[in-house]
């Protein structure tokens, strides 16, 4: 109830001087024996055309553990469900996609979301593990004993991109299972939640997503006077009008303390976390209309420089909002999920280069066959900066604010630069 200044700041510590503490969960578990049902819902292709189901020879071996938007309190898979059957048909036949209904704020404030995704991750890959109870459809539904770590994406947008990137940072640095998912798709992702990156603190009113939509834990007149729905503080400290727990329910003061240093922890905010290494091929997708726009900049420019041997590329589209993706009716939102196919089995190629199971000429031989896609990398950050055009036509360079100008957003990042 009164936790010490010690304990609020072994939160936010610097990964690479020891791990960061994770808070206990705030929200009740309604269940009397303690344990909680984790939902989701299977979507598989089947075939891309209406011959018969494939043969075990020709299926797509991947699943992709996908996690939806919302600002952490709204929306479920059943308003993914289009998307991603799109997204499925795209990748091929035998291609299956795991959509969690992860618990949301205000009920559930992190890191809820961050367990419940590990669990869905276990259900894949660990199906026997000891604090897993699975029902008989869950067995039946997960089609056989385990899936393997190499054959699994993780995924998300918005609020969803948060907990992927969340969960991958969780998984490397706290978990560190023998083999990581082969790689990361983040949709116009929300990893800045403090709103401290100047496209959310912009006014583009061609973007529907609101913005700022946090403040910077370093401001708490900012953060008293914050007169919106303040979903940051939401998703972090819950609302104590609908979901009353121990970081809201007692008084103004208390609750900025528990935000101010809540919202620097590197599960929530990792554009700003101290260390990055250790993830996994990774393709985010932004808009120059998307106020998250510097949020997947930043955080793409952090991947590439932490992680020299992955392969690290970001598509900002041209005229388009956050997450396009799901207006189906947008030339660019079929152009972007056809390209999300195409870096998936870019990202399988280079898993099976690393792991000898394909020679470098075979590799490359089975690009050519590829879609062309500019690769250019940067100088001096690893990435692949693309902007993508209406017409689906590509372009190596990287616009908007300067990277620089990002990094020192947050005071210690100033720090660090000096």
């Amino acid at each position: 109830m009164n936790p010490s200044k010690e304990y609020f700041e072994s939160m936010h510590r610097p990964i690479q001087s020891g791990i960061s503490n994770l808070p206990e969960e705030v929200g009740s578990i309604s269940s009397k024996d303690g344990t909680l049902n984790v939902r989701g819902e299977w979507i598989e292709c089947t075939s891309s055309s209406p011959t018969p189901f494939p043969t075990a020879a020709t299926r797509n071996q991947t699943v992709i553990l996908y996690f939806h938007g919302g600002g952490h309190a709204f929306l479920s898979p059943a308003s993914h469900r289009d998307f991603l059957c799109r997204l499925a048909k795209q990748i091929g036949p035998g291609t299956r996609i795991l959509s969690v209904d992860y618990r949301m704020a205000p009920e559930h404030p992190f890191p809820a979301a961050i367990h419940d995704a590990y669990a869905a991750y276990l259900y894949l890959t660990d199906p026997d593990h000891k604090a897993l109870n699975l029902g008989e459809r869950a067995k039946t539904l997960l089609g056989k004993e385990r899936i393997e770590p190499r054959d699994v994406v993780i995924a998300g947008d918005s609020a969803g991109g948060n907990l992927a990137t969340a969960f991958v940072l969780y998984l490397a640095k706290y978990v560190k299972p023998e083999r990581m998912p082969h790689a990361t798709i983040l949709l116009s992702p929300w990893v800045d939640p403090t709103s401290s990156l100047p496209a959310a603190k912009s006014d583009d009113w061609y973007c529907y997503c609101p913005g700022p939509i946090g403040t910077s834990p370093f401001d708490k007149e900012a953060y008293m006077s914050f007169k919106k729905f303040h979903l940051a503080s939401n998703y972090v400290c819950g609302d104590v009008n609908t979901a009353p727990n121990a970081r809201n329910a007692f008084g103004k003061e208390r609750e900025w303390a528990w935000y101010s240093h809540l919202s620097q922890h590197p599960l929530v905010s990792p554009a700003h976390c101290a260390d990055l290494s250790g993830h996994t091929d990774t393709l985010l997708h932004t808009a120059t209309h998307d106020r998250l726009v510097d949020d997947a900049r930043l955080y793409a420019h952090r991947l590439g420089q932490e992680n020299p041997e992955k392969l690290i590329r970001i598509e900002v589209y041209q005229d388009m909002v956050h997450v396009h993706h799901v207006m189906s009716v947008l030339p660019a939102a079929r152009i972007a999920i056809k390209n999300i196919a195409h870096f998936i089995a870019r990202s399988r190629r280079l898993r099976d280069l690393r792991e000898g199971l394909v020679t470098a000429a075979t590799s490359e031989a089975e690009e050519k066959n590829e879609k062309g896609m500019v690769k250019a990398r940067g100088s001096d950050d690893n990435i692949e900066w693309v902007a993508v055009g209406p017409r689906g036509n590509e372009e190596s360079k990287d616009e908007g604010w300067p990277i620089s100008v990002l990094r020192n957003c947050w005071p210690q990042n100033v720090e660090k630069e000096l």
